[in-house]
């Protein structure tokens, strides 16, 4: 502020502090460090905001959301995308921007694939980019060098929670955002969480709803021991939030957001309490980029001691 740093006391806080993309150390990229490679929300900021290109020829590692729409962005300004490498066997964003954002640009999609070495002094002028095996390994032989300027990386997002570490709150491994429950507080009480601190999403309208319900409930906060019921997922999924569900059970339905931890067709997701089943619901496909939303009335199931999301097949 203006007036320099302030000290406000407060019984509630919202941790809205978003997430940051992974750099291209933390791939363990060889090679020198020239400029020209770019997260992929550092070149949207270039084009979007600055009103400039930063690059005439590029390569796109990782197929995450923003990545693939950098690459129709850049694209329609008239920068060569040369093509968009992934080191899994299938994209990591959502299904309607690799159709809308590359298969409509024709730009190519090379699965399996991923950038090993940089080239450049002052300014990248190649990299090498080759296949890789089921381990993630690259493969020798395989390897192609590519001429370009620039470097866009869309490896990944990690919710930005040192300031939640700061606070002593619990961190789940599989979110990397806090443990939370129904209303978004963490373990420590009268600190909520929302949006990507949370979770990374790939929607905003889920940012919006979790944020508007951190609010809402920091608002309403009243500190008292309450009981907890705990929510775990079996090895299908990557993870569910929340965490758990406070007792006495008061509100109505409560929003579950989960990840498969493979793509999984025709299968029926089974929650299960205290051994017996509570809920089940078919999905067509489910994939681990596509995160799911399921709003339950809770108070109306016979739920007792735990939760567990499973899935059969």
């Amino acid at each position: 502020t203006r007036d320099g740093i302030m000290e406000i006391m407060t019984k509630t806080i919202v941790l809205a502090t978003g997430c940051r993309e992974r750099t291209a150390r933390q791939i363990f990229i060889n090679g020198t460090r020239p400029y020209g490679v770019y997260t992929a929300g550092t070149a949207q900021y270039f084009t979007n905001i600055l009103g400039a290109l930063p690059a005439k020829r590029c390569v796109i590692l990782g197929s995450g959301d923003v990545g693939l729409i950098m690459a129709r962005r850049l694209t329609l300004e008239g920068v060569m995308v040369v093509g968009v490498y992934e080191i899994l066997s299938n994209p990591s964003g959502l299904t309607r921007n690799v159709c809308q954002c590359l298969e409509d640009y024709d730009i190519p999609l090379h699965l399996s694939h991923t950038v090993t070495r940089l080239y450049g002094e002052n300014r990248l002028e190649a990299v090498d980019v080759a296949k890789v095996d089921k381990d993630l390994r690259p493969i020798a032989g395989t390897e192609e060098h590519i001429p370009c300027d620039a470097l866009i990386l869309s490896v990944g997002l990690i919710p930005e929670n040192e300031l939640a570490e700061s606070l002593e709150v619990p961190i789940d491994p599989r979110t990397k955002g806090p443990l939370v429950d129904e209303n978004c507080m963490t373990q420590v009480g009268g600190v909520f969480s929302c949006g990507n601190a949370m979770q990374v999403n790939d929607l905003v309208d889920y940012v919006t709803l979790t944020a508007e319900k951190a609010g809402k409930m920091a608002a309403r906060y009243e500190k008292r021991p309450t009981e907890s019921i705990p929510v775990s997922a079996s090895n299908d999924f990557m993870y569910v939030v929340p965490q758990r569900i406070n007792e006495p059970i008061t509100e109505g339905k409560i929003d579950f957001y989960f990840r498969s931890k493979q793509t999984e067709k025709n299968v029926t997701l089974s929650i299960r309490s205290n051994g017996m089943e509570i809920y089940k619901k078919k999905y067509a496909h489910l994939r681990p980029p596509e995160m799911e939303k399921l709003s339950l009335d809770i108070k109306s199931l016979n739920v007792c001691n735990a939760i567990e999301f499973t899935l059969a097949r």
